[in-house]
């Protein structure tokens, strides 16, 4: 009996939603499965807007799984001026895809 209690009181806590919240939340995400396809394209645009040095620290980084390290010591720069250029890179893709332009 007490087993069943407790496994009652532990159903009690949980979360249920209205059949109305699972509508809405399908129609959400049926809303954005478009939009992820569209800004991928958009972020490959970006990308290949980027000047050549900056594309393929942007692919040694994020693309190959590269540490900072690695990247800094394949374009010959310290470690600190390869965070301030990926930093850079990523400012600039992120005003590409909000509808700037890149350098």
């Amino acid at each position: 009996m007490l087993t069943y209690r407790k496994q009652k009181a532990i159903e009690s806590k949980r979360l249920w939603f209205s059949e109305n919240c699972y509508e809405r939340l399908a129609e959400e995400f049926e809303a954005t499965v478009g939009t992820h396809d569209e800004q991928i394209q958009k972020l490959r645009q970006c990308i290949e807007r980027l000047q050549a040095d900056h594309r393929q620290m942007l692919i040694r980084r994020y693309f190959k799984d590269s540490g900072v390290e690695d990247v800094a010591a394949k374009v010959d720069r310290t470690v600190e001026a390869t965070y301030r250029v990926l930093s850079r890179i990523r400012l600039t893709l992120r005003n590409c895809m909000q509808g700037g332009s890149t350098q």
